[in-house]
């Protein structure tokens, strides 16, 4: 594949992810998942890295009984999880991992019986955050608040020494 077309899957799946995150059109980006991975006769489907694309082509993949593997950026937790394949497996993290072990160790060696999380308002923040969360109060700790920050915005306020 070459560059210049590996630009226009990339442009082709921003459309269509854009029709499914805003649902009555989502019948209108089938044309546009299928044209991105029907050509496929391999034995298996490896090189798409984001999260988004791995969601976006998921169950068509699955119908089709295409083996393939999850690589680098693509963290969701879904589609190795809830939404998991027999045809699908990761050789990288799920956003939920890396930061599960956080939590016990916050709680029980350090002592952080209360805690506010911080985190971007994105898929990947929720889901690297419930990670931690989750471990955390499973250990006996309690999160007192979340504080969720837009992803355009400006966090050094929460930085800047007072």
């Amino acid at each position: 594949m070459t560059a210049g077309a590996s630009l226009g899957a990339v442009a082709r799946l921003a459309l269509a992810l854009a029709l499914i995150f805003w649902g009555e059109r989502a019948a209108a980006a089938e044309p546009i998942k299928i044209g991105l991975v029907h050509p496929f006769t391999g034995p298996l489907l490896t090189g798409i890295t984001s999260s988004a694309e791995a969601c976006a082509v998921r169950d068509y993949i699955d119908a089709r009984q295409m083996p393939r593997v999850i690589m680098g950026n693509a963290g969701a937790n879904d589609i190795t999880d809830k939404r998991g394949s027999r045809y699908i497996f990761r050789t990288s993290f799920s956003n939920y991992q890396d930061n599960a072990p956080f939590g016990p160790y916050a709680c029980t060696k350090r002592g952080y019986r209360q805690v506010a999380v911080m985190f971007s308002d994105f898929v990947t923040g929720y889901e690297m955050s419930g990670g931690f969360e989750g471990s955390f109060m499973k250990s006996g700790c309690a999160v007192v608040t979340h504080v969720v920050e837009k992803i355009a915005s400006d966090v050094d306020q929460f930085w800047q020494p007072k």
